[in-house]
């Protein structure tokens, strides 16, 4: 049985809920981006003939889980191809008549371009050089690897301003990640940029 209104398991299993068919598996692999973006068409238009009424909140959860994902491991190459899962699985929902989350796909199909785009353009050696964004790195690891957006522009080491922008640069490099509170912390691999490039002189 396709789970719908039933017991809604798809990409729930962090809550308990079990594997119990070949295509809720697949949808787990979606939600992760192991599974190749043409075999993730597919998928959603059978979820989407099977589940109409759930798809279009589980795709965008899905869907925004597999681009994380995507960012955190640096897979930029992929980032491309998902677009088009995601703008596929954004007509889905619009036919269905939910114009806003929708939207919110195409938002996200957007994001992942930039983010493609941003780190081929700024390979993380030349951001890790420019002053203001090591600042920021520094700041956060100085605070233990996370800290909050407050206490960032307590620092006064960049202005108010300028400082999501940054932070959304960062951001798209792999450098830190944000939460939805607000926070910001240190990623393993900014760590690692951190320690392996010098402290410029000044």
């Amino acid at each position: 049985m396709f789970p719908g209104a039933g017991h809604h398991c798809w990409t729930q299993h962090s809550l308990g809920c079990p594997v119990t068919s070949p295509l809720e598996a697949e949808f787990e692999l979606l939600a992760i981006a192991e599974l190749p973006h043409r075999d993730a068409l597919i998928l959603l238009r059978k979820l989407h003939e099977q589940d109409a009424a759930n798809f279009p909140a589980r795709a965008y959860v899905a869907l925004g889980s597999a681009v994380v994902r995507l960012i955190s491991a640096r897979r930029d190459e992929n980032l491309h191809e998902w677009n088009d899962v995601i703008r596929q699985a954004s007509a889905f929902v619009r036919g269905r008549g939910d114009a806003s989350t929708a939207d919110k796909l195409l938002a996200l199909s957007d994001m992942a371009l930039m983010r493609a785009r941003f780190a081929r353009s700024h390979p993380v050696e030349d951001v890790i050089g420019r002053p203001h964004f090591r600042a920021i790195l520094e700041e956060i690891r100085h605070r233990g690897g996370r800290v909050s957006r407050e206490e960032l522009k307590g620092t006064g080491a960049i202005a108010e301003a300028y400082l999501a922008k940054f932070v959304a640069n960062l951001e798209m490099v792999g450098l830190v990640r944000r939460s939805q509170d607000g926070g910001v912390r240190l990623t393993a691999e900014g760590e690692r940029a951190l320690e392996s490039s010098p402290t410029p002189a000044p």
